[in-house]
């Protein structure tokens, strides 16, 4: 898990864009967990505080130990 204490990540109503770079990881993370038997996650999401205020992103990638 990173944690990063920038401004977060700003949802645009209009747009639902995701960046090439994050389609590429996903794309190869698909093609990993097709072919071993344990799965790869990657979440990308806001770090909030308790209290919902945003306080960064938060990235978690979890491999399995095979």
């Amino acid at each position: 898990t990173i944690l990063d204490n920038g401004g977060g990540m700003v949802k645009d109503a209009q747009s639902d864009k995701r960046s090439l770079s994050t389609q590429i990881i996903q794309e190869r993370i698909s093609l990993l967990n097709e072919s071993l038997k344990g799965e790869i996650l990657l979440s990308v999401e806001n770090w909030e505080s308790e209290s919902l205020e945003t306080k960064g992103v938060k990235v978690t990638l979890s491999l399995p130990i095979l």
